[in-house]
């Protein structure tokens, strides 16, 4: 156990039996790792939903926040799932949480036409379905320089941005995210590191043991919240 799992256990059995008077069973490894990962993955969401509004909770999530370029990517059947001829998919990483920000690159060899958009760098819009064809039909609501991205999932269940331009092709799509971290596993959950193919031996499918990401200065929080979720378990038992 490294010395920041060590801590956090520590103040977990601390928090923990403060809060049941220490009248309530212990937990084992696992059962404290399942509470402090479940913790771990409410914080961050509690703390994106403020994301955009406080320095302080864009500084929390800074470990999280990672970047990736991504291709074109054709797979099956792609015309059936296209709302428009000028679609473009792209296959979303499986880590992705929440984008922080977006723009695609438009290719430099483009028509006459389109010479504005040679080698530009677009804002994407995130836009809903429903509201789509109201805005991309409408010369007074759709903006040339800007992309309109829609989410969408394929028969394989990959996430897909479907990113429509009225332009040539697109040739990248870049994304800045908050990533979904690693579970905290305060110890190995095998004896000899090794898994056991019994899925209650992992948490988030992972068996080894792994630190929380964030500063240490929010792990406090993060047993806090850990330790009243197990505490209201052992009540409504």
């Amino acid at each position: 156990m490294t010395s920041k799992n060590k801590q956090m256990y520590d103040d977990f059995q601390l928090v923990f039996n403060n809060l049941s008077s220490n009248l309530a069973p212990g937990l084992d490894i696992f059962e404290i790792s399942m509470y402090l990962t479940k913790a771990y993955f409410t914080f961050v969401s509690q703390t994106y939903e403020q994301y955009e509004k406080s320095e302080a909770a864009r500084k929390a999530l800074t470990e999280l926040v990672t970047n990736v370029k991504l291709a074109p990517y054709n797979f099956t059947d792609a015309s059936d799932y296209q709302v428009t001829n000028e679609s473009t998919f792209f296959k979303l990483p499986t880590d992705l949480l929440y984008i922080v920000y977006e723009q695609v690159q438009m290719p430099k060899d483009v028509p006459e036409e389109f010479k504005c958009l040679k080698g530009k760098n677009l804002e994407v819009t995130p836009i809903k379905h429903d509201d789509f064809h109201q805005v991309y039909d409408n010369p007074f609501r759709y903006n040339k320089k800007k992309a309109l991205r829609l989410d969408v999932t394929n028969a394989a269940g990959e996430r897909l941005s479907e990113i429509v331009v009225k332009s040539p092709r697109i040739q990248h799509y870049f994304l800045r995210y908050i990533r979904k971290p690693k579970p905290i596993i305060l110890d190995n959950l095998t004896d000899d590191g090794t898994p056991t193919g019994n899925a209650t031996d992992y948490i988030e499918g992972q068996y080894l043991e792994s630190e929380c990401e964030l500063n240490t200065i929010f792990f406090q929080d993060i047993v806090r919240l850990a330790a009243k979720m197990a505490y209201q378990d052992y009540k409504a038992a």
